[in-house]
């Protein structure tokens, strides 16, 4: 497991072991299948708040080309680009924190508040 390689997470391996382990296979395929086909862009032209996108930019479940369709179709959207796949939460928390951060501070300027 990647977060065996992350010191911060150490003291949280047994419970993620234990919550990945308690996935039923069919469960999660059927859930990945359900995502994968999942389509927002016919609403996203609605979204009239600033938004900002993260696209991981290595995902195989969402591919970043349909992450990028979504952003585009969001009017007036940010958009911040990460080396990570659809996991990257848990095998790049930092740089994932980091681009969730960004994604919130481009927000917060343009509502006029200080991150």
């Amino acid at each position: 497991m990647a977060a065996e390689h992350q010191p911060d997470l150490e003291p949280l391996l047994p419970w993620l072991k234990a919550e990945v382990r308690r996935g039923d296979p069919s469960s999660i395929a059927a859930s990945s299948r359900a995502l994968s086909a999942f389509d927002a862009r016919d609403f996203a032209p609605s979204i009239d708040v600033p938004t900002a996108v993260v696209v991981t930019k290595d995902d195989h479940l969402i591919r970043p080309r349909r992450q990028h369709e979504l952003a585009k179709a969001i009017p007036g959207t940010e958009v911040i680009e990460i080396d990570t796949a659809h996991n990257g939460w848990m095998v790049k928390p930092d740089e994932v924190g980091g681009a969730l951060d960004k994604a919130v501070g481009l927000v917060a300027a343009r509502i006029g508040r200080k991150g």
